[in-house]
């Protein structure tokens, strides 16, 4: 039931703070078998999944959460920005943050200017410079669309590095 479902979960998420993903993994598919509209575990899954390289599996479990959990996407955003940008190498995990990303400007249908920030910076660390630029634009022209000063200042600013 959803007691062990929960237990499940929880037990992914120790195992993946001790970076043993394939053992969460196992524990976050247990739990979803039993609860598989559980969006926060479709989340843990997907990224336990991306920093194992595999990509398409993750992307699949990523895309779902979103569709359903609403609030997942900017979880997402925050975790592609703070995996890419990590000022601890060790940290950084450029693919993992590339596809995390990509699925939330997938989710948001390319309209946040924050979230297409967030894949344009991801991709500039990880050396994709040209589609980096053209994602910065595109967030530019958002944000300018949207009034967001702020925002636009930090593009701006991004854009000229």
């Amino acid at each position: 039931g959803p007691e062990l479902s929960e237990r499940h979960h929880y037990l992914g998420l120790a195992l993946s703070r001790q970076d043993k993903l394939a053992e969460a993994t196992f524990h976050y598919r247990r739990a979803i078998e039993m609860k598989p509209d559980a969006a926060q575990v479709h989340y843990q899954l997907g990224v336990a999944l991306a920093r194992q390289y595999q990509l398409g599996e993750a992307r699949r479990h990523l895309t779902e959460s979103g569709a359903l959990d609403a609030n997942i996407a900017s979880i997402m955003n925050n975790q592609a920005w703070i995996t890419a940008t990590n000022p601890d190498a060790k940290l950084r995990d450029l693919k993992t943050a590339v596809l995390l990303a990509e699925v939330a400007v997938e989710l948001s249908s390319s309209q946040d200017p924050n979230v297409l920030d967030t894949l344009a910076a991801a991709d500039a660390v990880a050396g994709q410079f040209d589609r980096a630029v053209a994602t910065a634009r595109s967030a530019l022209a958002l944000a300018s669309k949207g009034n967001d000063n702020e925002l636009l200042g930090f593009i701006r600013e991004r854009l000229e590095l």
